[in-house]
């Protein structure tokens, strides 16, 4: 059940922003007239053509047959197929195209919705990514962005003390809650900083 999940978020990041990266770079240099969708749609019959010897011919350890009619919506991939298949094009993108495209686990929001300044909101509005975290009912400052929290401004040593206890130790305290001066709107993540 673990490997069909992984394997799920696999096709997701390769339809929803491996193809699309690259179908947007192609629309942008005016290579490609038709919309996102159609674009990706080809790419996937390029690239399955493209590396279907390399990949798709090996061997399931599972069923023990060959991937002959592979398509990226079969319930019988295996994890390590998909893993290839993606860093393959992931590869192709960067030697041919040079353009970078993140691995799933990295971030992908829009730096342009940050407010230009030194904190994370302005007179006109704050950052998207700007808000507020839960952890044992006490409210935190959060940075969606960057993932971290930070202590809030009136933290009281009995709410510092349920803390510690949530996350065992000091170290794992600092670890998941190092922005000390988000509370003021401090920028940590320094994208459209300016003084």
């Amino acid at each position: 059940m673990i490997q069909r999940k992984k394997t799920g978020r696999y096709i997701r990041y390769y339809w929803g922003i491996l193809l699309k990266e690259i179908a947007r770079y192609l629309k942008k240099k005016e290579q490609h007239k038709g919309t996102l969708q159609e674009i990706s749609n080809g790419l996937h019959i390029i690239f399955k053509k493209r590396f279907y010897n390399e990949i798709i011919e090996q061997k399931d350890e599972l069923s023990g047959y060959l991937h002959e009619n592979w398509s990226l919506t079969d319930d019988n991939i295996n994890n390590d197929i998909i893993y290839q298949y993606v860093t393959f094009i992931q590869a192709w993108a960067a030697n041919v195209l040079n353009i970078y495209i993140p691995d799933p686990k990295e971030s992908l929001l829009d730096t342009k919705v940050i407010p230009t300044g030194a904190k994370c909101f302005c007179k006109e509005y704050k950052c998207p990514y700007y808000g507020i975290k839960r952890i044992n009912n006490i409210r935190l400052p959060f940075c969606k962005y960057l993932k971290k929290a930070g202590v809030p401004e009136n933290l009281t040593v009995e709410d510092h003390t349920e803390l510690l206890e949530y996350y065992s130790s000091q170290e794992d305290f600092d670890k998941n809650i190092p922005l000390d001066l988000l509370y003021s709107g401090f920028k940590y993540c320094l994208i459209n900083y300016e003084i």
